[in-house]
Order: C-alpha cells, then sequence, then structure tokens
C-alpha cells in the first residue's frame, strides 16, 4: 500500500510539472475536469491556486476521493470535455468555458473554470468554482461557514 502512494505521488508530481511548464489556461481547465472525472483527487488539487490548496486539508481531499470513487467506474468513457472559449479578464486571470459531453452528446452541461497565473503556470481557481456552482464539492463538515 505505501508503495502505491509512493508511485502515486510520484505521478502527480511528474504530471504537474509536465503541466505548468507553460501549459495553455484552456488545457489546465481540461486536466483538472479530467483528474475530478477520474477520481484523481490528487493531482485535481495540484492544478488548484496555492492559496486554495492551503484553505483544502488533506482530510478534505481524501473524503472527495472516497466519495467519487464509486462514479468514477461509471464515467468512464462517458464524459468528455471540450473547450468552448476562453475569455481573458487580465493578463492573470481568465475564465474557460467547457462543454461537459455525456454520452456523445454535446450540452448537457457548461462548466467555468476560472483560472490565475501564478509562478507555477496557469491555477484553477475553485474557490470561485465552488462559488459559481462549480466542479469542485467539498464535504458538507468541512465547509466553513462565514
Amino acid at each position: 500500500m505505501r508503495v502505491l502512494c509512493k508511485i502515486g505521488a510520484m505521478l502527480g508530481m511528474v504530471a504537474v510539472l509536465a503541466g505548468c511548464e507553460g501549459g495553455e489556461p484552456q488545457d489546465v481547465a481540461v486536466g483538472y475536469l479530467e483528474a475530478m472525472r477520474n477520481g484523481e483527487m490528487r493531482e485535481a488539487w495540484e492544478r488548484v491556486r496555492a492559496e486554495d490548496q492551503a484553505a483544502m486539508p488533506p482530510g478534505v481531499l481524501q473524503a472527495q476521493g472516497e466519495q467519487a470513487a464509486a462514479q468514477v467506474e461509471a464515467m468512464a468513457g462517458r464524459v468528455r470535455f471540450e473547450v468552448l472559449g476562453v475569455e481573458t479578464i487580465s493578463e492573470e486571470e481568465v475564465v474557460v468555458r467547457v462543454d461537459v459531453v455525456m454520452d456523445g452528446q454535446s450540452g448537457a452541461q457548461v462548466e467555468e473554470v476560472r483560472l490565475w497565473r501564478e509562478a507555477q503556470g496557469w491555477r484553477v481557481d475553485t474557490d470561485w468554482s465552488e462559488r459559481e456552482a462549480g466542479v469542485l464539492d467539498r464535504p458538507e463538515d468541512e465547509i466553513t461557514k462565514p
């Protein structure tokens, strides 16, 4: 089990390093959505902004992985993502509109993924995504109330 965890961590780091070397915002957004769809919570987490990472304790990450495990197999091969467009808000901020294609039918759902340019490259803004009914769901007991 420890070996699998180490291999998973190494693969996650490789994916993050590969994705941060100047990837386009749409590639980061689709990679994030694909990681979420596949239940690869660690990989998805590594694509979000540093402040969002700090706000998300490892327990939340683990809980999300467990929640997604039951859905991963059902979604494999049924869901894919197509970029509809990229809206540039500023040099450091973009919104990528992604069509969630389910069972080959377009238009089932459109996700807007906000990204910020950080030192490591483009990162998903999960706080914004959560406020806008985005793709990142936290367990009820882990949500901090204002």
